[in-house]
C-alpha cells in the first residue's frame, strides 16, 4: 500500500494555497485524493506522477510558445480578482 500525505505535504510541494489543495482534490483534478474523515490525504506515487505531468505540460506549452513566436499562447494561470466571473463561467461550463 502506498503512503498517504495530508495536504500540508502538498502545499510545499506544490506552492498551491492549502485552500486550493482542497478545492481541487474535491473536484478530482488531483489522483489519489481522498477525504478520510475530515482530512483530505494524497497518495505519494500519484501525487509526485501528476506534477511531473503538469511539469511536462509548462514546457510542451512553453516550447510550443518560443517555436511558434507566442501566436497561439495562452496563459493557464487561475486569478481570484472577479469572483462574479468566476462563478457565471462555472455555471455556464455546467449548463
Amino acid at each position: 500500500m502506498s503512503e498517504r500525505v495530508q495536504v500540508n505535504a502538498v502545499v510545499h510541494k506544490t506552492g498551491l494555497a492549502k485552500r486550493t489543495i482542497q478545492k481541487m482534490a474535491q473536484r478530482g483534478e488531483i489522483p489519489g485524493a481522498a477525504k478520510l474523515g475530515s482530512t483530505w490525504t494524497f497518495d505519494r506515487i500519484k501525487l509526485a506522477r501528476w506534477i511531473r505531468n503538469k511539469e511536462r505540460e509548462c514546457q510542451i506549452t512553453s516550447t510550443n510558445a518560443a517555436a511558434y513566436g507566442m501566436r497561439g499562447f495562452k496563459w493557464q494561470v487561475a486569478t481570484n480578482e472577479n469572483p462574479y466571473r468566476q462563478e457565471i463561467a462555472q455555471r455556464r461550463k455546467g449548463a
